[in-house]
């Protein structure tokens, strides 16, 4: 009998093996696909500050690159602000969704907006967040304008505390706001925007138009993302995920995705190249 369950669990384990191992290996590249990166935690490591994150100038260059080669169709869909995403992917100027796309810049250079909770209620969610962020030593605020980010990352003892108090704030919001759960953080934001209405925006527009979309995220605000892009075949692939997910594909970690997108530009390179005669 014990050999037989040992053997049963030995099947069991080999096949959710060979489930991860087959979702790590990605379709090939083609040119027809339109690719959307979140930023921390997907394309580099998270930071103890926001701030301190740094973009590889090897990364930029691949980013550059492809950006060219997908004729436009590489876009950023992040939780930073528009400003944040100019400053780390300088000089690079990115089609760009930040704040969950609540701000957005398409590929010809125009900044959509959402549209904005009340002034009011936008002041109330800062006052209720600086408080909290007052009472609780650690945790460190980071204020978005009308979006308001609780990080625990020094701190991971808060998490069941911030949890509860962001929920509590938001409930105070009259239904504007919600709480975005992400790596170390909460963060209250409008209810008008995440990044799969982002990712659908894009997908209405020249050049992401008709093109087979391609998600690279990794925490619980990329599913909505993971969502709309499988709704139509597309990839959605999640960085270090040890999580459930709707990601059809998995990479281990920030340096695999940035190998995974050298590679794809290798790949799509090598596609264009012109053949030479027998």
């Amino acid at each position: 009998m014990r050999a037989a369950v040992q053997a049963t669990a030995r099947k069991e384990a080999d096949a959710a093996a060979t489930t991860r191992d087959a979702r790590v290996v990605l379709p090939q590249a083609d040119a027809r696909w339109a690719v959307f990166v979140d930023v921390d935690g997907c394309l580099v490591d998270f930071q103890n500050k926001p701030e301190d994150v740094r973009i590889p100038s090897s990364l930029l260059s691949v980013l550059d690159q492809l950006h060219g080669v997908l004729g436009g169709a590489l876009a950023v869909v992040s939780g930073r602000t528009l400003d944040d995403l100019d400053r780390l992917f300088a000089p690079l100027q990115l089609p760009c969704a930040g704040q969950y796309g609540f701000e957005r810049r398409s590929a010809d250079g125009v900044v959509h907006g959402a549209p904005l909770p009340d002034s009011a209620l936008i002041e109330r969610a800062r006052r209720a967040s600086r408080e909290l962020a007052q009472r609780l030593p650690g945790l460190r605020l980071e204020d978005k304008v009308v979006s308001f980010a609780l990080h625990y990352r020094e701190a991971p003892g808060l998490v069941a505390a911030v949890e509860q108090e962001a929920h509590a704030i938001a409930t105070t919001l009259e239904g504007a706001y919600e709480v975005q759960e992400g790596a170390m953080v909460r963060e209250l934001k409008p209810v008008t925007s995440n990044k799969g209405m982002a990712v659908n925006l894009f997908r209405r527009e020249a050049p992401f138009r008709d093109r087979l979309p391609v998600f690279l995220g990794d925490d619980i605000a990329d599913e909505s993302a993971f969502a709309v892009v499988n709704a139509v075949g597309g990839i959605s692939v999640c960085i270090g995920c040890a999580r459930p997910t709707r990601a059809n594909y998995l990479l281990p970690a920030p340096t695999d995705a940035r190998a995974w997108l050298t590679q794809l530009l290798e790949t799509l390179r090598a596609q264009r190249a012109p053949h030479p005669m027998r």
